[in-house]
């Protein structure tokens, strides 16, 4: 048993170090983030708008939910830190896929991205988009609800592209039309995804599905983040994920670009949420470090070791007050 000192977010904390390294073979068996372990879901992004259209489409739910990110929300993104929804929606499909599946905690399997022109294409060709509309709107000098009314994709891609205030309540009305009729997608129609086959078949699991809002609060007066708790419990409710995720600091210590979105894929899955993803103070640690920041996380911290293949375990009695494990990215960490 060594007692070393972890530097973390400038602050040194003394720890007790109970495991080695982790041994050949640890880690590297463990099943996909999708494997089985977790309800699935969707990443969705839609380009071409004056502000980001993103949503998460689960498909366990009785009913199945689709759920909104409003704009100008701050989010945790491994790897990259903290990022407005604007800057989310600019990141490639498979970040995208990453930063969505840490804030719900839970991961994604499937990612699709599409643009304005495509999902008019795609509107179309299945015979336009029934929505209910709130309040009557003028579009192309028709005027459109309140009510159902059957929309083209012209007007669908004009709806959500003007400049409005409402923007959002208008990327939520095309989400339940989505919803109650789940487009047939052919190749081309989507301008990044993992696999075709994986969102029509989420998109078609959701269908009569229900739309819900990110939960949001206000944090240091201006920022907006998610309300984690009651995003914890929407998550549970309508989407079918079960497991609080554990919260998690990471830091990297090597300097290399890409480690901490590289992390979050190996452990979003696994039941854990990024709260914090930063570089360290140096970028010369050789054997990356797992902290339980408490005994009580030291189970925790063991399963991070497993999902990451690597790393040797500590326990600090210092809570950080935002994560419960803290992962100081070595070396020895490969991607």
């Amino acid at each position: 048993m060594v007692t070393v000192i972890v530097v973390a977010l400038g602050v040194a904390f003394a720890t007790t170090q109970i495991d080695g390294p982790a041994t050949a073979g640890e880690g590297g068996t463990s099943p996909s983030p999708s494997a089985g372990r977790i309800p699935a879901l969707l990443a969705f992004s839609v380009d071409g708008a004056p502000k980001p259209l993103l949503a998460v489409i689960g498909t366990a739910g009785s009913p199945p939910a689709a759920m909104g990110v409003p704009q100008g929300v701050t989010l945790e993104v491994p790897g990259a830190g903290d990022l407005t929804t604007r800057q989310v929606a600019a990141l490639p499909g498979a970040g995208v896929q990453v930063a969505l599946s840490n804030v719900i905690g839970a991961w994604a399997p499937h990612y699709a991205v599409t643009d304005l022109a495509h999902l008019a294409t795609v509107v179309d060709r299945n015979g336009g988009l029934r929505v209910e509309m709130p309040e009557a709107v003028a579009l192309d000098g028709a005027v459109l609800g309140p009510g159902g009314v059957r929309m083209s994709g012209v007007q669908v891609a004009a709806f959500l592209g003007a400049e409005n205030q409402n923007t959002f309540t208008r990327w939520e009305v095309v989400l339940a039309g989505l919803l109650a009729s789940p487009p047939k997608l052919e190749a081309g129609d989507l301008i990044e995804t993992d696999d075709v086959a994986g969102v029509q078949a989420a998109l078609d699991g959701a269908k009569d599905g229900r739309v819900e809002t990110l939960p949001v609060q206000v944090a240091a007066a201006t920022v907006r983040v998610p309300k984690y708790s009651a995003l914890d419990d929407l998550m549970a409710e309508r989407f079918g994920v079960k497991r609080t995720p554990v919260p998690v600091i990471v830091q990297n210590a090597v300097g290399t670009a890409g480690v901490g979105e590289a992390v979050g894929r190996l452990i979003i899955g696994r039941g854990f949420r990024i709260t914090l993803s930063q570089n360290a103070v140096t970028f010369h640690k050789d054997v990356t470090q797992i902290v339980a920041l408490g005994q009580e996380h030291l189970r925790d911290a063991r399963r991070v070791r497993a999902a990451l293949g690597v790393g040797r375990i500590a326990v600090s009695q210092v809570a950080s007050g935002i994560g419960d494990v803290q992962i100081i990215v070595g070396k020895d960490f490969t991607a």
